[in-house]
């Protein structure tokens, strides 16, 4: 027996594109003149209409079936499984019966076939669950569609959870923290005062705002008021002005980057020595 794996994807959007390129994929091996095929794919590829495409098709298939009552499968008596396999060091048992889906046809017509239906016990597990199948006239015994598609399924593919099982991911030997060549940050003093600039400028353009909607008081000689609000106006935006000019000569004076030697409270920059590391995760992947 010859067996294609072909695994149908479980993102839903993809299904029916990868349902299509499935039964594409299966009439190039039939046109490679490959007998007694058996092609095997996930629960996704479930479904009546798919069953019976691929049955007119005559492209023989394994699968799980779907909505699965484990209640009603915990009932079955277990003198019902008279057939024994070992696969990947687990013992099964298992019997077949038959399963029957009704379609709707392009002729709108009802039609009603039946697959073949594989209740499949996992001794070792103590779990039960059912597979399908469709053979067409070949001559495909149970044990062939048991082994086929439990040489898909029948050991864990976590293939990280079994890395992880020999391997501690977190566990870095050789991984250190050696003194960095780069030593020197953003000017702290430098980023004070931009922030005082930027805020001066704001209380300037506030304040001539609002100088913009008062008219200057003036005395009866046509002098204006020292007191006035026009006047206190002008004044503080004159001094807002003052403020201004000396923070940018302080601003200008101020390097962009200093080295953290030279402030205090700083600790030098550490950087990683990971070569170690490197060495390491080379060993588990190998």
């Amino acid at each position: 027996m010859k067996f294609l794996h072909c695994e149908v994807f479980t993102e839903r959007l993809l299904i029916k594109s990868l349902r299509k390129q499935f039964v594409k994929i299966a009439l190039l091996w039939r046109f490679l003149a490959i007998r007694e095929l058996l092609h095997v794919f996930d629960r996704e590829g479930y479904g009546g209409d798919f069953f019976y495409g691929l049955r007119e098709k005559g492209i023989c298939f394994v699968t799980w079936d779907k909505y699965v009552d484990r209640g009603k499968l915990a009932e079955i008596s277990e003198d019902q499984f008279t057939e024994k396999l070992e696969v990947n060091g687990k013992q099964y048992r298992y019997f077949e019966q038959s399963k029957e889906f009704t379609v709707t046809t392009d002729e709108d017509e009802k039609e009603t076939f039946s697959l073949r239906r594989i209740i499949l016990w996992n001794v070792t597990a103590k779990r039960r669950t059912a597979g399908l199948a469709y053979t067409a006239d070949y001559e495909i015994s149970c044990e062939d569609c048991v082994v086929g598609i439990l040489n898909r399924w029948g050991a864990s593919e976590n293939t990280f959870k079994h890395i992880r099982e020999r391997h501690p991911y977190h566990y870095h030997p050789g991984f250190a923290l050696v003194e960095s060549e780069n030593q020197d940050i953003a000017n702290p003093i430098l980023k004070e005062l931009r922030v005082i600039i930027k805020k001066v400028k704001q209380k300037i353009v506030k304040l001539k705002s609002k100088l913009a909607d008062i008219k200057p008081s003036l005395k009866k000689d046509g002098s204006a008021r020292k007191n006035s609000v026009h006047a206190n106006l002008k004044e503080k935006i004159s001094e807002h002005k003052i403020v201004l000019g000396q923070t940018q000569d302080e601003a200008k004076q101020e390097p962009e980057r200093v080295k953290t030697s030279d402030i205090e409270d700083y600790q030098k920059f550490k950087r990683v020595d990971n070569e170690g590391k490197k060495l390491f995760d080379l060993i588990p992947t190998l």
